[in-house]
């Protein structure tokens, strides 16, 4: 495990820094409490069938994906046994160093969303930073819940908080938000295990989407505001 300054060198350097949040105890509850909570958003029969396998009966006549994981239903503020875990003293601690005093993220829906990401549905979004969006200042953090592979893990082009990019208009009801417009050079997808998070600056550029493979990612996003 790295140190706290390495941590942090790391972070300043690459635009983004992981590295083992959670006990797995800890990792237990989040994993039983997010899977809990897909499951009452679906409320599907098919409980019986892992979310990771999700996408291969998310096509049935009963089941409207796009509207049934709608930004509001994806979106929550948590009980408090599961804000102490998220918010636990390894975690404080590294956002205290790289964000100075900060306060959670709430755009109104709650500060702690899930991503459920099927492969080869495109319902994740391309590369893009949080900077060029409504939240500009934010530090965030990924924890994967389902999925732990270098194709399923989060998209991160390392140093990219660095320089500046190209962009253009995301379009639709993102007419607001931008993606990258020019090819990021390097991207790295890291393997992970249990407890383990990705926390990145807010200009760092970032992509979550499964393009290939036969497993359905589940993930926590949570974001803090900045006040360095």
């Amino acid at each position: 495990m790295h140190s706290p300054n390495t941590r942090l060198a790391d972070y300043q350097a690459d635009g983004f820094r992981l590295f083992k949040a959670f006990t797995d105890n800890e990792f237990a509850i989040l994993y039983d409490f997010a899977v809990l909570w897909v499951r009452k958003v679906l409320l599907t029969w098919l409980d019986h069938i892992p979310l990771a396998l999700y996408h291969d009966w998310s096509e049935a006549p009963d089941i409207d994906h796009a509207a049934i994981f709608c930004t509001e239903n994806r979106h929550t503020a948590p009980p408090t046994y599961i804000r102490k875990i998220l918010l636990n003293d390894t975690v404080k601690e590294f956002l205290t160093e790289v964000a100075g005093q900060w306060q959670l993220h709430d755009d109104g829906l709650g500060w702690l969303g899930f991503r459920l990401i099927r492969p080869n549905h495109g319902d994740g979004h391309p590369l893009l930073c949080k900077a060029w969006g409504p939240a500009k200042d934010v530090v965030s953090c990924w924890v994967p819940i389902i999925g732990f592979t270098p194709k399923q893990t989060i998209t991160l082009v390392p140093g990219s908080h660095l320089r500046e990019w190209q962009k253009a208009p995301m379009g639709g009801k993102f007419a607001d938000e931008f993606r990258l417009a020019e090819p990021p050079g390097h991207t790295y997808n890291p393997h992970m295990r249990n407890g383990e998070a990705v926390f990145f600056h807010p200009r760092t550029l970032h992509s979550v989407d499964i393009r290939k493979g036969n497993v359905t990612g589940l993930s926590l996003e949570f974001r803090v505001n900045s006040c360095l």
